[in-house]
């Protein structure tokens, strides 16, 4: 080797040097390095990373080829814009659907070896990057979207709403809560609750939301006026909610209130008119049974007396006679006679029994217990325990009677007992009636509402009237195990 060569292969070697040591930087970035050539895309240098990606060594290859699988280059290339920049780095971000990875990209022209302006890229990988980011963007979105629909809600909705801090003032209102005190929403914001509306009892109730963090439920409150104009007290449902952080403590306060007012009010004219409906119900039934009784009394002395008048004049024709043949016709037509008196007395006691009304209640009790036993063959006992030291009024007791008859009846043709028992007390003013039988039963929840399956007063009828005269009716059944009843009225007409 001659002189002149020396000056080119000591400048050979330091490039040589520079290159191996480059080469050992990029290959400990665990990020995507590669040369290529700005004119014929061939590449000229790929770092360690790119092979692990690939699976090979691509140096020589075109790059749209070994980066892409494209058989021309790519409609994206960026060499035209960094040979115009020259030196001055481009970024971008490149979604690379060969590889199905996310990169952000730095491309710039850098002197190779041979003096030639070539392209490096480094190619950073974000695809988990990308994904968190778009996983977030989805979280974002739909806190957003949830967000709308709340305040949707919250500006709709007929509840009144107010959000309140953890000292009771306003942090927000609703549309409906700012009307329902006819303001503005902004009125209430940052003010006191309790500095509006004064109420201890109130107070401690939020107070014990805050420290329990458990949420209330209240019924029918009566809230003062919300407006000096409006002096008219409100009733309202309401619920009181703890807010929590992101550390789930409590830091507000939800107040949810419907205004039930006006249904309050159809409530009370409802029980209203089922009062005045009862009182009616009563004065009818009371009304038909006295017309019972003057019927009874019409039978008693017309047709009852005829009848008995008419025995005594066919018995004395009886008497004065002596042939056979109109003696037998006589005995014939008095038998008639007698089974019609028989027949109008048993219309009378079903109409209204006398005994009912000349010697009381607990007398005709004792003949409505043999009555039932000889009609239906059913064993009635009857049990009295104290004697009454009141006696009931004469509407009580046709309403006793009647209740009693009704559920002796429904025993015998229903219940198929072997028998029944009436017991009668009379304590402190309160007198108890039970019929007991130990038939087959019934399911108590069916027979609440009236049905005309039931005919005559029915359950139902014999409970209103019994509360109509301050009275109750007690209902104890079960399927196989027979049935209880009992009739509970004040003697004095008060409350039981």
């Amino acid at each position: 080797m001659d002189g002149t060569e020396k000056p080119h292969t000591q400048s050979v070697k330091p490039l040589e040097f520079m290159q191996s040591q480059l080469s050992s930087i990029f290959d400990s970035i665990n990020e995507g390095v590669y040369v290529a050539d700005t004119q014929t895309h061939d590449l000229l240098y790929v770092n360690r990373y790119i092979k692990e990606v690939l699976g090979r060594d691509p140096v020589g290859e075109k790059c749209y080829r070994a980066f892409q699988n494209l058989d021309e280059p790519c409609a994206f290339c960026t060499n035209d814009i960094i040979l115009e920049r020259k030196y001055e780095p481009y970024e971008w971000e490149y979604y690379n659907t060969f590889l199905d990875r996310h990169y952000w990209i730095v491309d710039r022209v850098i002197k190779w070896l041979d003096g030639r302006d070539v392209r490096c890229e480094f190619a950073i990988d974000i695809t988990q990057r990308k994904k968190a980011q778009n996983e977030c963007e989805k979280v974002q979105q739909a806190l957003q979207d949830t967000n709308e629909i709340l305040e949707k809600i919250f500006s709709t909705t007929y509840l009144s709403i107010a959000y309140l801090d953890t000292d009771f003032n306003y942090i927000r209102v609703n549309r409906a809560y700012a009307q329902a005190a006819s303001c503005e929403t902004r009125h209430f914001v940052g003010k006191n609750y309790f500095e509006l509306y004064p109420d201890r009892e109130l107070e401690t109730i939020f107070r014990q939301v805050i420290q329990s963090g458990q949420a209330y439920t209240g019924r029918e409150r009566e809230f003062a006026p919300t407006s000096p104009v409006d002096k008219s007290v409100t009733v309202w449902d309401w619920t009181l909610h703890p807010v929590r952080d992101g550390r789930n403590e409590v830091d507000g306060l939800l107040l949810c209130l419907s205004d039930i007012s006006e249904r309050k009010q159809a409530q009370e004219k409802l029980l209203n008119y089922q009062k005045q409906l009862r009182t009616l119900a009563s004065e009818l039934s009371l009304t038909e049974e006295r017309e019972r009784r003057r019927i009874a009394a019409d039978l008693h002395d017309s047709i009852g007396q005829t009848l008995a008048f008419t025995q005594i004049k066919l018995e004395m024709l009886r008497e004065a006679t002596e042939d056979d043949h109109i003696t037998a016709s006589l005995d014939d037509i008095s038998g008639l006679i007698e089974q019609a008196i028989k027949d109008t007395h048993s219309l009378m006691f079903e109409l209204s029994p006398p005994i009912l009304h000349e010697l009381g209640f607990e007398a005709a009790l004792e003949w409505l217990v043999e009555y039932i036993q000889q009609q239906h063959g059913l064993p009635c006992i009857l049990e009295k325990y104290t004697e009454m030291t009141n006696g009931l009024n004469t509407d009580a007791s046709v309403v006793l009677f009647r209740a009693v008859r009704e559920l002796l009846i429904n025993a015998a043709k229903h219940a198929r007992p072997t028998q029944v028992r009436v017991k009668l007390q009379e304590k402190t003013g309160i007198l108890r009636v039970l019929v007991e039988d130990d038939g087959k039963g019934f399911e108590v929840d069916k027979i609440e509402a009236p049905s005309v399956k039931t005919g005559g007063y029915g359950l139902f009828n014999i409970k209103e009237r019994l509360e109509h005269m301050g009275g109750r009716l007690e209902i104890k059944s079960e399927i196989g195990l027979g049935t209880r009843m009992i009739l509970v009225l004040p003697l004095d007409g008060s409350k039981t």
